[in-house]
């Protein structure tokens, strides 16, 4: 299985994406969904740029698009892992977090974080030698070794 473990600048890229998308969302349910003013002013038949902001967010709130789209992506990423449907998955995640579709989104962020490398478990292996060699086979060695000449003093000043 192929671990997904983004660069420092991928990381760098997915925290723009993920911070914008939620406060992209953030703003359109505080302040254009939610704010009366505004209700009042696109149901009188006002066609500003806010107004279709409002009527498509609660068109795709009711039909569950965010969640379903997060799922759908973030499922993808855990098949594929791949930059591309971390970052689909993450901003429809973040969008539908805080546009109501919280169950749905929340099981897509739970399926981003599961794919998130993990170290691999420590392996069974032979016990490690002893760093310490017994005394017969320091003087073995050493025995075996030529009459040093020269140092390796370097004095401190």
């Amino acid at each position: 299985m192929k671990l997904f473990l983004p660069s420092a600048r991928a990381v760098n890229l997915l925290l723009i994406i993920g911070f914008c998308a939620v406060g992209y969302a953030l703003y359109v349910r505080y302040l254009v969904i939610e704010q009366s003013g505004v209700g009042l002013a696109c149901q009188t038949g006002v066609n500003t740029w806010t107004c279709i902001v409002r009527r498509v967010a609660v068109s795709l709130f009711a039909y569950s698009v965010f969640g379903v789209t997060a799922v759908a992506f973030a499922t993808i990423n855990v098949i594929w892992p791949s930059l591309a449907f971390f970052a689909l998955a993450l901003a429809a995640t973040g969008l539908g977090i805080v546009l109501y579709n919280v169950a749905l989104s929340a099981l897509a962020a739970a399926l981003l974080v599961g794919c998130a490398p993990h170290p691999a478990p420590p392996v069974a292996s032979e016990p490690a030698a002893s760093p310490r060699w017994p005394a017969e086979r320091a003087r073995a060695w050493y025995a075996a070794q030529p009459w040093l000449i020269g140092s390796n003093y370097v004095p401190c000043r």
